[in-house]
């Protein structure tokens, strides 16, 4: 069931909502942001430089908030900030393997771990 997960696009309705919301959003916050500024015959340019920069920073923080979700949206892909299942699962059979093959069975130490996890990633 997860490989066809896997394959399911985003839906194509939330891709345009989440678009039209961003693109509806961003402009009434610059106005809100110009209309709370001017009306007054002495602004400051400081004022305005602060307000720029809060625009500024409230778009870039939402677009990449829009970016991350739709990255996130995929987290089995190739990319390097997807999730490493082979890996994962690779490390729980070697970490198997070496309960089973154990004679005694105590927990191995933490430079046993890491050493078998470095053989198994070398092979």
């Amino acid at each position: 069931k997860i490989f066809i997960l896997r394959t399911a696009p985003i839906p194509y309705l939330f891709i345009h909502c989440l678009n039209l919301l961003t693109a509806g959003y961003l402009p009434v916050f610059a106005i809100v942001i110009a209309v709370e500024t001017g009306g007054e015959d002495n602004i400051k340019w400081v004022q305005e430089l602060v307000n720029a920069m809060v625009m500024l920073l409230q778009t870039m923080f939402i677009i990449g908030l829009r970016i991350v979700g739709q990255q996130l949206s995929d987290p089995y892909g190739n990319d390097l900030i997807d999730l490493q299942i082979l890996r994962y699962v690779k490390g729980i059979l070697v970490s198997s393997n070496a309960i089973l093959n154990a004679e005694n069975l105590t927990p191995p130490s933490l430079e046993e771990e890491t050493s078998l996890m470095r053989k198994s990633e070398a092979t």
